[in-house]
């Protein structure tokens, strides 16, 4: 090859090298800023033991928007049940990712809940349009027990925890017998909606 080709061949390759290392360290510096973004606004979760789960509940300002900083550790067989069904997933490395639940009623005038766990995300149907009706307005008289909410909550490998439960003050539980049919009111007279959060050797012992 030429001398003067070979040269050439060389500045081409410098110049894409060049390329691909500046996106790299841009790439990298975007994504360094996120964590750091993400860092003072929720903070840092201070795991003592490893081997365990962390969980900590998140300001949100919104009624019906509930978020969780979570950490697992390296191998952790993670599951969330939840009123209409379950989620699982596995790490081989330790994570520590944000959980959200959110209700909304949509354009139809039911309820649906948004969630998302480790690894995936979806939504479901919370009741009829009676039940949004009931409800509209008056998410300050439902009951809220959220994981982590008093600080840091340590969940072992053995144990189930009560991610999230809400359920209807007395004053609502009366009105939803007058307003609700049967198979709805005797669902939400218990609990509204909840997920509960653990191993899932943890849930196939409770079985």
């Amino acid at each position: 090859m030429p001398l003067k080709l070979l040269n050439i061949s060389l500045l081409i390759a410098a110049i894409i090298g060049g390329f691909y290392t500046y996106r790299a360290n841009r790439q990298y510096r975007q994504l360094k800023a996120e964590v750091n973004r993400l860092s003072v606004e929720v903070g840092d979760l201070d795991v003592a033991d490893p081997s365990k789960a962390y969980v900590e509940a998140l300001p949100t300002g919104e009624p019906l928007h509930f978020a969780w900083r979570v950490y697992l550790p390296a191998n952790f067989q993670a599951c969330w049940k939840h009123t209409s069904g379950s989620s699982w997933s596995t790490n081989s490395e330790p994570s520590e990712f944000l959980s959200r639940v959110r209700i909304i009623e949509d354009d139809k005038g039911q309820l649906l809940v948004y969630h998302k766990e480790h690894g995936g995300s979806g939504k479901c149907n919370l009741g009829s349009t009676k039940l949004a009706k009931l409800l509209r307005g008056r998410w300050n008289e439902i009951h809220v027990e959220q994981l982590g909410s008093d600080g840091i909550a340590v969940v072992d490998p053995n144990d189930i925890s009560v991610l999230l439960r809400l359920t209807l003050s007395d004053e609502l539980k009366i009105e939803a017998q007058e307003k609700l049919n049967k198979y709805e009111n005797k669902q939400y007279q218990k609990e509204l909606f909840g997920i509960r959060f653990g191993s899932r050797d943890a849930f196939a012992a409770d079985q």
